[in-house]
């Protein structure tokens, strides 16, 4: 938890979801994140790194197909 008990109507949330593998390459995973329900409208963006691919961005909960994660 980031301690935040509040915010503003029309402010901004922001969370950080690291994905690391340290296995065999799983090109094709799934990250899949359920949002609390008092938020309205959120969207998200995802970034990557190391050869790293998938979904950019969406909006509501986070399903995103994460198509290449070299190990």
């Amino acid at each position: 938890t980031d301690g935040v008990t509040s915010i503003n109507a029309g402010g901004t949330l922001t969370y950080t979801i690291a994905v690391s593998n340290t296995g065999n390459s799983a090109n094709g995973a799934r990250l899949i994140d359920t949002l609390p329900s008092q938020l309205t409208s959120p969207a998200w963006t995802a970034s990557y790194a190391g050869g790293a691919a998938g979904s950019a961005s969406g909006s509501g909960n986070v399903d995103l197909t994460i198509t290449t994660l070299p190990s």
